[in-house]
């Protein structure tokens, strides 16, 4: 895991890959080429890390470039698997009379970021009204994808969304919520209602989020990851930059409604901190300024590895740590702060009850 000087320093470079930035000086102080480049491919940023590096003539080791090089072809070739696999399924999808928004993906990284490899992808996010779950299912097993958890009358056994694997290799998840869990709840119907057409660069279209839905989301999708990668942060400062004409009004009033503008609140507070992105609009749509969100943010900072401890006492120790700081930060999210206290309490008894497990299965390797 990386230091915090060099995400410090990785942030600060791929904030300079659009127009910001003090150039690639920042390399020279962040621990070296090597350790720059492996928090880049954990950040999910590493396509950015050399374009920026590439275009300020900066004299990157040949090793480490060429290293980088194959590791981001194997991503473009991954990203292009990921792309024709969501543009059939979004083909048949259609076909059957649904509509299929994608989330993030490839529509995203045509957008926003011009090509494959520049951002990373492991799947393709679809999502549906509820009630065409069953149907977009029976689309993808028809086509030949492979259910990867047992499905019950349509739906999920287990509770979450379906997960099919392609013929081609790519792992497509169908979603009926854009996003779940207090604080970050997004329901999928007027996100899927709202949705507009973008036409893909190897042929047909897809659906994907308005631009005031697709900030939100994209928002309160790296909010309820904790911000565990800068590479979600990324996604949200190119669309903020893309000069896109975001009503905020509406931004905001959406977010309040969905109960989400605590998450909002807290990704446009590490836009700041990380890339130096400040959202002046977003002072005056009512988001929360409180003593919750910012005990919320201060949560975010990254933490010790975990993969140090050897012992089982002090990997317990390290685990029940890391599960304290998680649960705590998601339950400062919801607007009611009893429904937070509930999420605490149950979110905290489940870990309880799975923290022997993980230690066994650690121990075991």
């Amino acid at each position: 895991m990386a230091t915090r000087r060099t995400l410090r320093e990785l942030a600060a470079l791929v904030a300079c890959s659009q127009t910001r930035g003090d150039g690639p000086a920042a390399a020279t102080r962040a621990g070296g080429w090597r350790a720059l480049f492996a928090a880049a491919f954990e950040e999910g940023v590493a396509g950015l890390l050399l374009q920026r590096l590439e275009r300020a003539g900066a004299e990157v080791p040949a090793a480490v470039r060429e290293e980088a090089a194959r590791r981001l072809a194997l991503d473009r070739l991954a990203a292009r698997r990921l792309a024709a696999a969501c543009r059939e399924v979004l083909g048949r999808l259609g076909e059957a009379g649904l509509r299929a928004v994608v989330l993030k993906g490839p529509p995203l990284e045509e957008r926003l970021y011009g090509g494959p490899g520049l951002r990373p992808m492991s799947d393709v996010d679809l999502l549906v009204r509820p009630d065409d779950l069953t149907r977009a299912g029976e689309v993808l097993t028809a086509l030949g994808c492979r259910a990867l958890q047992p499905i019950a009358d349509g739906a999920p056994a287990d509770g979450h969304d379906l997960a099919f694997g392609h013929p081609n290799g790519a792992l497509l998840e169908i979603h009926y919520r854009a996003s779940s869990g207090p604080g970050t709840e997004i329901p999928a119907g007027d996100l899927v209602g709202r949705a507009v057409r973008q036409r893909l660069a190897g042929g047909g279209t897809a659906w994907v989020p308005v631009p005031e839905d697709e900030l939100i989301y994209l928002a309160v999708h790296a909010a309820r990851h904790r911000f565990r990668r800068l590479g979600w942060l990324c996604d949200l400062d190119r669309l903020l930059g893309a000069g896109i004409g975001l009503d905020w009004p509406v931004v905001g009033a959406r977010a309040r409604g969905w109960g989400v503008d605590r998450a909002l609140a807290a990704t446009f507070e590490l836009l700041r901190r990380r890339l130096g992105r400040e959202v002046p609009q977003a002072r005056g749509i009512g988001l929360p300024r409180d003593l919750r969100l910012r005990a919320a943010v201060a949560l975010t900072a990254p933490a010790r590895d975990d993969r140090r401890y050897r012992s089982a006492q002090t990997l317990l120790a390290a685990k029940t740590w890391g599960v304290l700081v998680e649960q705590t930060y998601l339950a400062l999210l919801p607007g009611r702060p009893v429904e937070g206290l509930r999420y605490w309490r149950w979110a905290l008894r489940r870990s309880a009850r799975s923290l022997p497990g993980v230690l066994r299965r650690r121990r075991g390797r």
